[in-house]
C-alpha cells in the first residue's frame, strides 16, 4: 500500500480517529526501509518513538546474560513496537532487528 493516509487509516489502533488526527499522523511520520539485520533502536537509546511495521518482519530480542540472543517475539505487517517507552519506560527493553526487509512508519 502506498498510500501512508489510508494505511493509517485502516490501522486498528488509529482507526477511529477523526481526520484532523489522521493528517497530523499523516504530516509527522517518516517511511524508513530497515534492511535484514540491522537493529531499529539499542536499549540505551531514548525511547521517544513508536514503529508501525508495514511490510516484513522482526524479531523482538534480549541478550542473555550467557551472550545468547533470545527471541521474544517475531512481528509481522501491522505490529506496533518501542511504544512501552512511550508509556513511561526511559529506555527500550528488547531489541528489534528485522529478519527480512522491514518498512516501518515511525
Amino acid at each position: 500500500m502506498s498510500n501512508k493516509r489510508e494505511y493509517l487509516q485502516e490501522n486498528e489502533l488509529f482507526r477511529d480517529l477523526p481526520a484532523r488526527d489522521i493528517a497530523e499522523l499523516e504530516r509527522i511520520t517518516t517511511l524508513t526501509n530497515v534492511p535484514r539485520g540491522r537493529v531499529f533502536y539499542r536499549p540505551e537509546d531514548p525511547g521517544e518513538r513508536l514503529f508501525l511495521l508495514q511490510e516484513g518482519r522482526v524479531q523482538l530480542y534480549r541478550i542473555s546474560p550467557e551472550g545468547k540472543k533470545l527471541v521474544i517475539a517475531t512481528l509481522g505487517p501491522g505490529a506496533l513496537f518501542g511504544e512501552m517507552a512511550l508509556l513511561g519506560q526511559q529506555m527500550h527493553t528488547p531489541l528489534p532487528k528485522p529478519s527480512r526487509i522491514a518498512r516501518s512508519w515511525c
